[in-house]
């Protein structure tokens, strides 16, 4: 159909009659109504004075514009009493998507494999000596020329599929064929159509109960928990544009296309970005090198990624790295070294998808949808990798605003809420009262535009190469948008828009948006991505109105200064209180829209109410874990069902998180500092929390072991594995606990968890979490590997005999001029750690241990390590015939930390380190290596003695814990508190 008229509602039961479609009865008033429609809109019905029913009636009617045949086929019946209606289009509505072309299945694999190590020699040569635009792009273009070559010769053609039928039998297949052969209308006929339907039902039955009988492995349980969130078949509703109705699936795509991927126009944009000169900042260093191993991480380790266009996933580019792991490396270094992307990697194919959760009414305008870019999985790998890396730049540099999270490590959403709840708690503390205006930028990656991007970029002080890069990554970007049924509307030029797909898109989406972060007092300002909140504190809300007033003007005026919308009918307006005699009622003007306050709205995910209670927010939570909980418990019966262990991993996946989202950021504990009596603990109300989120564990736990309604509840949760809400609770306010102590000092978090209050304010809920586990040293996220540490002989991956035979081995062909250094880690059962160092060098020995305090054992090697380096220093700085040091360690997670990434734990030990090895380059080498332990190996021995020696050296500092420590004392306390509660609850005939 070219168009879709507007529904007709007609009452379900009725059998309309007219002369149009059945000329032998007379019209009733349904009939008249339904031709009255038909002729509105100039339809017709497809089947004229032919009985779709036992009865002989026409009353399954059909009405079409378009050349369509339609018949009834008997052959068809399914067993209802009405006959099986057939219509033919001139031309299939739907194909299944990929139809006729090649991929590659599991057991093609390794012919794929070959093929690509075979080939990957006729690639050409990437110049990294004087690399330009047109050879980037003819390498990009032939690696991907060479695997559609590949996908070719090993793959399989993709045919059109329809649904299949897992459950029709043989017993399904005789019942049919009964049911055809015998008589319509006899009653052989009747009972045949019946048995037919009785054993199309008892097949389905045995089919899902055998499906769900066998899921016993992770993975199969997984697949019968997604059932919950079953894919509707069913077309989303017509789009509505002024008067016209749009449902042709080409129409419905180009007017999508048009309102979401073309928002802006180069019209609204600046002419030049490059005219004006900005300082760079020197200090930000655009690193031009990429080892094969972040290449490989950024390309291949993303998981499951749609493929672009050029039909190339991670799954094959997995299988093909072995043969051109280094060409795409030297791909990924040539991009960076003239700050280029590839215009091959610009392609994409743009699916629309409708946003979830949304009214059916949202479907019939863009609002409800969003296009999502496809992109060649090669291209992405380089994007990650300088997402990656603009990130952590972006903070270091503080060019982002403190609180404006989002494409960041270690910044949550709720983290945000976090903050806010510990700002207004503060206030609120204090008499004051606190206002929050919430705002939401419109499509913000479809209107970000590539003249202000470049613009903005340079203004902040980006390096040129990256400004570059993005000039080129945002330039000439084309797109084939699918409609939906299998084929694509033609190639489209994006003028403007950062693709939703792209790795690196969601962080310079940040960087173009910061501004508005920055705005008056950064402080009261707090940003995710798209989303922004203003919060306003003041004696009354009266004062807190005219601030907010204020602060949405001049970010308005922003907006309309960097050709950046927002949208009015998301604004909110919320005001936080504890007295209970004012009035809340004034609005914030959103230039002729009032935005009123509210009892509650929700950000982030949250549902925040005025008084901070948060009862609002977990009976919605609770709500949507109860109904995957009883989904789960649908799928277990006392006699048949999934095994007990595979359903408890499915219940603490997929209940336990939809339950306790947000908790982390506004749970208030048991008990509290009294605001009067600093010295008296109150209680927070939490019981009554606890309460409301009672039931979905509670089902969760009968999911798992579905027992009679009588059985005592604690056994329930006891013999289920899945603890009741208090225990949840308690829980994961100890993990985010350890969380908040292992994120770094310039996080917002630890900036309000280590500020000292005002006086007579109590620790707010924030505050109180974060000391439930001490201090710690915290790490920062910027700590680089300088390289001064090299690697040394790898014998990981050998068994520990025949590794100590090649250590052995090693040190006999070792030069005078090498010093040899070992270290260890040692806890005792008590608890106490300690670290040994041993060094040895021309047949003389030095040694050195000593206790840690709350540590671990890798802690320990990591500070042992560290001591080793020192002694090894002393040394190498006393003989000038040292020229390597060589430092061995049993604990293969250390050594990696040495030469990767710094570890969080001990982070100060690694860098000592490093620096050590700095300072006594070029003169003196270090490597390290792994040696295996116990394996009489005689320096690891002598460390080994030390490490435990150190452990019984008295430690008089126990007031700072490792990182490390604390997780391990976390995940030991939450053992605990769910046996205490075994203990308190469990009945009298658990008693021995």
């Amino acid at each position: 159909m070219g168009s879709s008229p507007p529904p007709l509602n007609h009452r379900r039961g009725l059998q309309p009659s007219h002369q149009l479609w059945d000329p032998g009865r007379g019209a009733d008033p349904a009939g008249n109504k339904i031709a009255e429609w038909a002729e509105k809109h100039d339809l017709l019905p497809a089947l004229t004075d032919t009985p779709t029913r036992h009865s002989g009636k026409c009353i399954d009617l059909v009405f079409t514009n378009c050349p369509a045949s339609t018949r009834v086929e008997h052959s068809l019946n399914t067993g209802s009493d009405h006959y099986t209606v057939i219509t033919n289009l001139p031309e299939p509505l739907r194909t299944t998507p990929g139809a006729g072309k090649k991929y590659v299945p599991m057991e093609c694999w390794e012919d794929f494999g070959q093929l690509m190590r075979s080939f990957a020699w006729t690639l050409p040569t990437v110049d990294l000596t004087t690399p330009s635009e047109t050879n980037l792009d003819e390498c990009a273009k032939a690696l991907q020329d060479l695997f559609k070559q590949v996908i070719e010769a090993a793959g399989k053609t993709r045919h059109q599929n329809g649904h299949s039928a897992p459950w029709w039998s043989e017993k399904c297949k005789a019942a049919h064929r009964a049911y055809k052969e015998a008589a319509d209308g006899s009653p052989a006929h009747e009972g045949a159509r019946k048995t037919l339907r009785d054993t199309i039902r008892r097949s389905k039955r045995a089919h899902w109960d055998e499906i769900i009988a066998e899921a016993s492995a992770t993975r199969n349980i997984w697949s019968v928990a997604k059932w919950r969130k079953a894919t509707d078949r069913f077309q989303p509703p017509p789009l509505i544009d002024g008067d016209k109705s749009i449902s042709d699936p080409t129409e419905r795509a180009t007017f999508l296309r048009d309102k979401l991927l073309k928002r802006k126009t180069t019209e609204e944009d600046i002419s030049d970005p490059w005219e004006e000169d900005f300082p760079v900042n020197k200090s930000i260093h655009w690193d031009q090198t990429v080892s094969e191993s972040e290449a490989k991480k950024a390309t291949t380790g993303s998981g499951k990624t749609a493929p672009g266009a050029d039909g190339i996933s991670v799954a094959l580019l997995q299988l093909a790295w072995p043969a051109i792991g280094e060409y795409v490396t030297n791909l990924f270094r040539g991009c960076l070294m003239i700050g280029y992307h590839p215009l091959p990697f610009r392609s994409a194919e743009i699916t629309i998808i409708p946003k979830p959760g949304k009214p059916e009414k949202a479907y019939t305008t863009h609002k409800g949808y969003r296009p999502i870019s496809l992109l060649s999985c090669i291209g992405k790998g380089l994007e990650r990798l300088l997402a990656r890396r603009v990130s952590l730049l972006a903070m270091e540099h503080k060019i982002l605003p403190e609180q404006y999270f989002g494409a960041l490590p270690k910044r949550s959403a709720t983290d945000l809420v976090a903050c806010l709840l510990h700002d207004a708690e503060v206030a609120l503390a204090q008499g004051l009262v606190v206002s929050l205006l919430t705002l939401d930028i419109s499509g913000a990656f479809d209107i970000v535009m590539r003249n202000r991007l470049v613009y903005r970029l340079r203004e902040q002080g980006w390096p040129p190469l990256f400004v570059k890069w993005v000039d080129s990554f945002m330039s000439d970007r084309k797109a084939l948008v699918r409609n939906g049924y299998g084929t694509t509307l033609p190639e489209t030029e994006l003028e403007c828009g950062a693709p939703q797909g792209s790795p690196i898109s969601p962080i310079v989406s940040m960087l173009y948006f910061s501004p508005s972060l920055k705005l008056n007092d950064p402080n009261t300002r707090f940003g995710y991505a798209d989303d922004i909140g203003i919060m306003a504190v003041g004696a009354d809300t009266k004062e807190t109105t005219q601030k907010l007033q204020w602060e949405l003007e001049d970010t308005l005026n922003w907006g309309d200064r960097n050709a950046v919308s927002f949208d009015p009918e998301k604004a909110e307006l919320i005001y936080f209180y504890r007295t209970r005699t004012q009035t809340h009622d004034e609005g914030v003007d959103f230039r002729g829209k009032t935005i009123a306050p509210q009892d509650s709205v929700r950000w982030l995910g949250i549902h925040l109410d005025s008084r901070l209670s948060f009862k609002k927010h977990l009976g919605i939570i609770k709500g949507k874990a109860l109904k995957a909980a009883n989904f789960l418990r649908s799928l277990n019966k006392t006699q048949k069902g999934s095994p007990p262990d595979a359903v408890a991993v499915a219940a603490k996946a997929c209940v336990a998180p939809v339950a306790l989202y947000g908790t982390e950021a506004f749970w208030p504990g048991e008990s509290r500092q009294s605001a009067t009596n600093p010295s008296r603990q109150v209680g927070t109300g939490s019981t009554g929390l606890t309460a409301i989120l009672e039931p979905p564990f509670k089902a969760a736990a009968r999911a798992v072991v579905p027992v009679w309604k009588t059985t005592n509840l604690p056994v329930i949760h006891r013999e289920s594995g899945v603890p009741p809400a208090s225990v949840w609770v308690a829980q994961t306010r100890l993990r985010t606990a350890a969380r908040f102590a292992g994120l770094d000092r310039n996080h917002p978090i630890s900036r309000r968890i280590d500020k000292k209050l005002p006086p007579r304010v109590p620790p707010t809920r924030l505050q109180r979490t974060a000391a439930l586990v001490g201090k710690t040293v915290r790490p920062s996220l910027f700590a680089k590997n300088n390289g001064a540490v090299r690697a040394g002989p790898d014998l990981r991956g050998l068994p520990k005999s025949e590794a100590a035979e090649k250590h052995l081995e090693l040190l006999d062909g070792l030069p005078r001029s090498t010093l040899l250094a070992y270290s260890d880690g040692s806890q005792d059962k008590q608890g106490n750690t300690g670290w040994g160092a041993v060094t040895y060098h021309d047949f003389k020995r030095t040694t050195a241990c000593g206790p840690l305090a709350n540590a671990e054992v890798y802690d320990a090697e990591a500070v042992g390590a560290f001591e080793a380096m020192k002694l090894a220093r002393t040394r190498a700085l006393a003989n000038p015939d040292i020229r390597e040091i060589l430092l061995f360690l049993d604990n293969s997670a250390v050594v990696d930390g040495i030469l990767g990434p710094t570890p969080a734990s001990s982070q100060g030990a690694y860098m000592g380190l490093r620096q050590i090895a700095q300072r006594l380059l070029p003169r003196v080498t270090t490597r390290v290596a792994w040696v295996p332990g116990h394996k009489d190996v005689l320096g690891n021995e002598e460390a080994d003695r030390l490490a435990k020696e150190g452990s019984e050296l008295p430690c008089h500092s126990r007031n700072c814990s490792t990182i490390t420590f604390i997780k391990r004392w976390v995940k030991k306390k939450r053992r605990e508190i769910q046996d205490d509660n075994w203990n308190d609850n469990y009945p009298e005939s658990y008693k021995t």
